[in-house]
C-alpha cells in the first residue's frame, strides 16, 4: 500500500472512465507510456488485474469496477480535505474556544459573536463560562483561544483589548428609602443587607469590597447568586441592595432603582485577552478584527 500514490489512482480513474489510453493520456496531459507505467505499478502494488487490455478494447475487471468506486471516493475526500484546509488557512472554517463571564456576555459579546457567525458560518464557536483568573490560565494553556473577562491585569504572554471601563452603581428595591436620592455615597449602604455574586465572582467581589472598605465598611451579604440577572431579581424581591456596574439593561428595569455613586470613583474594567504572537489561527484574527470594529463603532 505504501507504493500506491494519488497519481496512480488519478491515472486509473482516467483510463476507467475513457476506456482508452490515448484519450486518458490527453486528459491528464501526460505521455501514453507514462500512463501505462502508472497502471502497471498500481496493479503490481495491488497484486490484482484491474483492466483487461487488447489492441482494440479496454475493459474493467470485477476488481477494477470495485476499485473505481473506491478511488472516486478517495479523490472526493482528498479534494474536500484540501479545500477545507485552504478555508481554514483563510479563517473561513474551523473552530474557536471563547471564554466569557457574566459581565461580558451582557451587551459586549453578543454583537461580536453575531457578526462573526454571519460572516463565517463554517467556524464553530464554543462558548465557555468561567472565572476571570481561571480563563487567563486556560488561554495560556491553549484551552481557550480568547477570553472576555473582567477585573484582572493580563498575565505576561497575553495581549489584551479594553472592552469597557465601567462605574459602580447602587441597585435598590423599588420604593427603598434611599431611592429618593439622586445619587448615593457608599457609606449610605453600610447598614444594608447585600445581594452579591457567588465566590466564582471573586475578582468583582474584591473590587466591591475594596470600594466599600474605602467608605469604612464591608458588605453584609445575605444572599448570593450566580448571574447578574438573578442578583437584580433578588434585589427586586426586597432581599437586599447591591452594587453593580452601570448597564442599560439594569437601567431599564422598572422593579428596581439604580443610583450613581459618589465618593471614591471605582471603575471596573472588562478585557479581551489572547496569546501573544504566532502561531495564531486565521479565525481568531478575524474575530479580533470584528471585535475591534464592533466596539470601535
Amino acid at each position: 500500500m505504501r507504493d500506491i500514490e494519488i497519481r496512480h489512482l488519478r491515472a486509473f480513474i482516467a483510463v476507467a472512465e475513457e476506456l482508452n489510453y490515448r484519450k486518458a493520456a490527453l486528459r491528464l496531459y501526460i505521455a501514453q507510456p507514462a500512463l501505462s507505467r502508472a497502471i502497471q505499478q498500481l496493479e503490481l502494488a495491488l497484486g490484482a488485474q484491474i483492466l483487461e487490455r487488447s489492441t482494440r478494447v479496454v475493459r474493467l475487471t470485477e476488481i477494477g469496477r470495485f476499485l473505481l468506486e473506491q478511488a472516486r471516493k478517495i479523490q472526493d475526500v482528498l479534494g474536500g480535505t484540501v479545500e477545507a484546509v485552504h478555508r481554514m488557512t483563510l479563517g473561513q472554517k474551523g473552530q474557536l474556544f471563547v471564554g466569557f463571564n457574566d459581565f461580558t456576555i451582557s451587551e459586549i459579546l453578543p454583537p461580536i459573536i453575531h457578526r462573526f457567525r454571519y460572516l463565517f458560518p463554517e467556524v464553530e464557536i464554543n462558548l465557555i463560562d468561567d472565572s476571570s483568573s481561571r480563563m487567563q490560565q486556560m488561554v495560556l494553556e491553549r484551552q481557550l483561544d480568547i477570553a472576555f473577562l473582567s477585573g484582572v491585569a493580563p498575565l505576561p504572554g497575553l495581549d489584551s483589548f479594553l472592552l469597557r471601563e465601567e462605574k459602580f452603581v447602587a441597585v435598590l428595591p423599588s420604593g427603598h428609602r434611599l431611592a429618593q436620592r439622586c445619587r448615593l455615597n457608599p457609606r449610605d449602604l453600610a447598614n444594608e443587607p447585600f445581594v452579591l455574586g457567588v465566590p466564582g465572582w471573586s475578582v468583582f467581589l474584591e473590587a466591591v469590597d475594596a470600594y466599600c472598605e474605602s467608605a469604612g465598611f464591608r458588605p453584609r451579604v445575605v444572599q448570593t447568586a450566580v448571574h447578574s440577572n438573578d442578583i437584580v431579581n433578588f434585589v427586586a424581591a426586597g432581599i437586599g441592595v447591591s452594587i453593580h456596574v452601570d448597564r442599560q439593561w439594569i437601567q431599564h428595569r422598572k422593579d428596581i432603582a439604580v443610583r450613581p455613586m459618589t465618593g471614591r470613583r471605582a471603575k471596573f474594567r472588562s478585557l479581551a485577552i489572547w496569546r501573544r504572537g504566532p502561531p495564531r489561527s486565521a479565525s481568531l484574527d478575524k474575530l479580533i478584527a470584528i471585535m475591534r470594529d464592533v466596539l470601535g463603532s
